[in-house]
Formats: C-alpha cells, sequence, structure tokens
C-alpha cells in the first residue's frame, strides 16, 4: 500500500472506531458528565476533544493553520454520531484528493495553546489519526469506569474476517 492508501485505511477504522465509541456511551449519558481522573476528565469530554480534535485536524491539514480550538460542541450522542460521521466523509474525501507532492507540503498551523508550529502534511495526517486513537483508548477506559460494557477497538476487530 502506498502511504495515501495506508492513511486511508486508518482513517476508515478511526470512523468505525468512532462509532462504536459512540454507541458504547449511549448507556451511560446519564453519567457521561461524572469527573474522572483520565484524559479531559469526564467521558463526555473526552469524546469532544476526540471529535474537536478530528474537526481541527482536517482544517489544518487542508491549510487553514489558524484554527482556534473550540469549546463543547455536542450534547447528545446522535449529534456526535451525525458529527463523526460528517467529519469521516470530509477527511476521506480530502485524503483521496492528495498527491505524493502534497503529503511533504509543510504546513503551518497553530496548537491548541496559539504557539506556531510547521510540519509535513504526512506527519499532520498520521497526527490526526493517532490522537483521535489515544482519546478513543481513554473513552474506552472511561466506559469501563463508569460501568459500561468492554469497548473492543482493537485493529483486528476491523479488519479479520471469520474462516
Amino acid at each position: 500500500m502506498e502511504s495515501i492508501e495506508v492513511i486511508n485505511h486508518m482513517l476508515a477504522y478511526g470512523a468505525w472506531a468512532n462509532g462504536a465509541m459512540v454507541e458504547a456511551v449511549r448507556p451511560l449519558v446519564a453519567r457521561w458528565e461524572e469527573p474522572l481522573e483520565i484524559g479531559p476528565g469526564s467521558l463526555h469530554k473526552i469524546i469532544q476533544h476526540t471529535l474537536i480534535g478530528e474537526e481541527i485536524w482536517l482544517q489544518r491539514w487542508q491549510g487553514n493553520g489558524e484554527v482556534p480550538w473550540q469549546g463543547q460542541v455536542e450534547t447528545t450522542v446522535e449529534g456526535f454520531r451525525a458529527r463523526f460521521e460528517t467529519i469521516a466523509a470530509a477527511r476521506s474525501s480530502f485524503v483521496k484528493s492528495l498527491t505524493a507532492t502534497d503529503l511533504v507540503r509543510v504546513q503551518p498551523y497553530r496548537d491548541s495553546k496559539g504557539i506556531m508550529f510547521q510540519a509535513p502534511v504526512a506527519d499532520m495526517l498520521l497526527q490526526g489519526v493517532l490522537h483521535s486513537h489515544h482519546h478513543r483508548a481513554q473513552a474506552a477506559n472511561a466506559i469501563r469506569r463508569l460501568g459500561g460494557a468492554t469497548l473492543e477497538l482493537d485493529y483486528m476487530y476491523h479488519v479479520r474476517m471469520p474462516v
């Protein structure tokens, strides 16, 4: 697989994992604001952070390096599901339009603290994928701590096929 194919494959896995995460949260909505000593501080905040990160990284990839970090954006499971699905489609479309030249282009961006950085688009793509993966692991831990079902996000659950 070429780099763009790998990124698209990773994004498809991420979209699947986001859907699984949102479904695992559904029975815990009454408790999702409970303080937890993990990630941003509650299950709801972890999911918010994951969604906002995905939206902001896409805008950075597209060349908008001045996107400010947002506060709360969603308050319902259905709102999260819809936003994650929208961002998955937009990311997939964007990445499919990239060329090898686009991947090495250095893109400036401002981080969540307002500090200016720059990085090759390929590295920014990987950061977007890995950022969400990290926070989904936090969400899986938070779901377990709140008494929810075990959330299996292992990559092989997404790609394996029964014999």
